[in-house]
């Protein structure tokens, strides 16, 4: 699946709450992760792992940066991951813990991210489909940015 994607550090997560509530933004969920990363060939293997649910493997493509991307990003169980790549253990690129608030506003989701030892972050996302073009899904998050700045 590809989505445009747009990172950033968040400097007043409590402000950043308040403007998607009055945008009719919805919080979804709140979850405690701790993400594994890996550097394979492809890009980046995350391990995502969370108490009462199954392990997530995301194997992603995109830029690390705060600009506005195309990111690509297929999800994998642990028997998929494992038979992809295999069963030795990977080396470890990056390990923490992520406190995140899921936020849903029209066709984007909205992740408000605590990571331990390093802040806060926001993260924008819209899925890239025949119905929600690129053209269009810049667009949403621009507004989205400027509603957030």
């Amino acid at each position: 699946m590809n989505f445009l994607d747009f990172k950033a550090e968040l400097r007043d997560p409590d402000l950043a709450r308040i403007a998607l509530k009055r945008s009719s933004g919805m919080l979804d969920v709140k979850t405690i992760y701790t993400d594994t990363l890996f550097k394979v060939a492809q890009g980046t293997l995350r391990r995502r792992a969370a108490d009462d649910q199954p392990n997530e493997w995301l194997l992603e493509t995109r830029a690390e940066s705060a600009r506005l991307e195309v990111t690509s990003a297929e999800s994998l169980s642990d028997d998929q991951a494992r038979a992809r790549f295999g069963t030795r253990r990977l080396p470890i690129w990056l390990s923490y813990t992520l406190n995140r608030e899921l936020w849903m506003l029209d066709t984007t989701r909205i992740h408000i991210d605590t990571i331990e030892s390093l802040g806060s972050f926001i993260h924008l996302q819209t899925l890239i489909h025949p119905q929600q073009d690129e053209p269009s899904s810049r667009k949403h998050i621009a507004q989205l940015r400027e509603l957030l700045a």
